[in-house]
């Protein structure tokens, strides 16, 4: 003879439905129980960084060619054959020439054995121009205001003043 049992509300239910629910929930227990009881093992292994320290020498190399590289770019667009044919001067100093746009007589007044065509050939040699912007520039005294326009468009100045003040603390 087969039982129903009624629930609280006077339904019938069926008890083997009641028991698998039950018997799942144990076991659903159980089994969080057993996976608890495992840690989580979080290993630290130890690493070496890198760093690159640039001495201050780079620095003030790396800092002097950023300053040329933007006279250059300001001057003449990296032009190394750039003319300004009027360039506010009169005479043999009219025109400027090459990537740093020198005149011939600013070339001369540094190279003093200089003929005026070999002044404009040390003028459109880039890399003969660019040790000459340097020496101006980092050598002389308010070197950097030879470029007036570029010094003030592309900050050059507090550049310049920035290698500079380096230069004095490491000499």
């Amino acid at each position: 003879m087969k039982t129903f049992y009624r629930d609280l509300k006077g339904r019938f239910a069926n008890k083997y439905i009641a028991v698998i629910v039950y018997s799942l929930i144990i076991i659903a227990i159980i089994i969080i129980a057993y996976f608890s009881k495992f840690q989580v093992k979080i290993e630290h292994t130890e690493t070496e960084k890198i760093v690159f320290v640039n001495s201050i020498q780079e620095i003030i190399d790396k800092e002097k060619n950023e300053v040329l590289d933007l006279l250059e770019q300001c001057e003449s667009k990296g032009n190394a054959d750039a003319i300004n044919w009027e360039d506010n001067g009169s005479g043999k100093n009219r025109a400027s020439f090459g990537a740093y746009m020198f005149k011939v007589g600013t070339v001369k007044s540094f190279s003093k054995d200089l003929t005026d065509f070999q002044a404009i050939a040390l003028a459109s040699d880039r890399d003969e121009a660019r040790k000459l912007a340097e020496y101006i520039i980092f050598q002389t005294k308010g070197g950097i205001w030879n470029w007036l326009t570029c010094a003030k468009k592309d900050g050059l100045v507090s550049k310049v003043e920035f290698i500079k003040n380096l230069e004095s603390k490491i000499k």
